[in-house]
């Protein structure tokens, strides 16, 4: 009997021993799936907070080529791009607030991947020019970060590739790369510039900016009369051409495709729908209407003439209106003559009408034209050959930008004073100064 109890004793004893090393095996095992979690709870948070800051930082550069380019319609990617915000009043939401309005619906994130809990919203303080205040958040599952951009303008550097080509306003009234002159009555109101030589004559001045002289080739010979501030500075601006600015708005064949892939249709002349044959002819009280879209509309004209009082109506509200002159090296060109009147729906900078000149035949205007857009009639071809011009005689009012190899100014021409400066696209370029988190 006693034998018994002991052997009974004894097993209830290696029991009780054996339930708890199994309970401590147990908690031992639950601690460390409860660590795992944890750790992975952590590094899912510290995934989430990276990848908001990289979806901030890509807002940053979605919005800068947004500026540039607009939206990029039709073109890989385009999704992706933002669409232009100001923040009201100025005032940036806390990161407690931006979630808030994420989760409220009250701002609609850019996701990428599309569909994710990935993304960014971005937008600027105040209305972009010389310097653009850039503000973006990104969001990862629930994670907000912010970063701040102030970005300011300078004239285009040598390199075209690793800098973002923007339109701002003020850089320059007047560009000419190779030769500029200006003579009889002409008042240029903002900055002029060269590469090559510049010739003042006969009653002409340039007010509220200086004439700059770029690089050892820039030269100024100077007439009566003449009023002007000259500054020099070592270096050539380097421009891009019509069809390098074309290759990057449209990678799928720049100018070869925009020539069948356009905005022609949504042109109307005296009513009618579209640009027959991509030219137009028009005299004798003809209206033409170049109509904007969100992002840019872009037309493609091979030749176009108007005179005789003809009415070309940019209606821009909706968006900036771009015209490309082409083909690359064509005979075709742009002319203006006899109180032809360009009008504008939208006076806003970003909105601007652009005129891009790819021809030999450039941009001529005379005799009471009042234009309001900015031209840009640069080019050049392997071996390094240069093209491109602007020619305005007699009473011709200039609202706008306006660059080109060649450019000649005479009797009584202007660039209007307060005039918004529309820079074509490739003019001058962002360059970051500030940028924090």
């Amino acid at each position: 009997m006693k034998t018994i109890v002991g052997k009974n004793r004894r097993r209830g004893a290696a029991m009780i021993l054996a339930l708890a090393l199994t309970l401590c095996l147990t908690m031992l095992v639950v601690a460390t799936q409860l660590e795992v979690i944890t750790e992975f709870k952590t590094s899912r948070t510290e995934r989430d907070f990276e990848r908001a800051l990289q979806m901030a930082e890509a807002g940053v550069n979605a919005y800068q080529h947004r500026l540039t380019f607009g939206t990029a319609s039709g073109q890989p990617g385009a999704a992706l791009l933002p669409p232009l915000y100001e923040f009201p009043g100025g005032v940036v939401p806390t990161l407690q607030q931006f979630r808030q309005r994420v989760l409220n619906g009250t701002y609609t994130l850019v996701r990428y991947p599309a569909g994710s809990q990935q993304g960014y919203f971005v937008g600027t303080i105040g209305t972009p020019g010389d310097t653009a205040h850039i503000v973006s958040y990104g969001w990862s599952n629930g994670v907000a970060r912010r970063v701040s951009c102030v970005l300011q303008t300078e004239a285009a550097p040598q390199d075209i590739e690793d800098d973002t080509q923007i339109h701002p306003s003020g850089e320059y009234a007047l560009f000419a790369v190779t030769r500029m002159t200006v003579e009889n009555n002409n008042s240029l109101v903002g900055g002029v510039g060269t590469n090559g030589t510049v010739s003042l004559d006969h009653n002409s001045s340039i007010t509220s900016g200086s004439l700059c002289l770029y690089g050892p080739n820039a030269s100024f010979s100077q007439g009566n009369n003449v009023t002007a501030n000259v500054v020099r500075y070592p270096d050539p601006v380097v421009w891009p051409t019509v069809a390098q600015i074309a290759d990057r708005l449209f990678p799928s064949g720049g100018l070869t495709w925009l020539a069948t892939h356009n905005d022609n249709g949504m042109a109307t002349i005296n009513g009618v729908a579209g640009i027959p044959n991509s030219k137009i002819y028009a005299t004798n009280n003809v209206t033409v209407v170049f109509n904007g879209k969100a992002g840019g509309a872009n037309y493609y004209i091979t030749d176009a003439y108007f005179k005789n009082n003809a009415t070309i109506r940019f209606n821009n509200s909706a968006g900036p209106i771009r015209i490309w002159i082409g083909p690359l090296g064509g005979s075709g060109g742009w002319y203006s003559k006899n109180n032809a009147d360009f009008t504008v729906t939208s006076t806003d900078p970003a909105n601007a009408p652009r005129l891009y000149m790819a021809t030999t035949g450039g941009f001529t205007g005379k005799n009471n034209v009042d234009c309001n857009f900015g031209i840009y009639a640069y080019n050049a071809d392997a071996n390094g050959n240069k093209w491109g011009h602007i020619e305005v005689k007699n009473n011709m009012l200039m609202h706008g930008t306006f660059v080109a190899n060649e450019v000649t100014m005479k009797n009584n021409t202007a660039i209007a004073a307060g005039a918004p400066f529309w820079q074509p696209l490739g003019a001058a370029y962002y360059d970051m100064s500030v940028w924090q988190e």
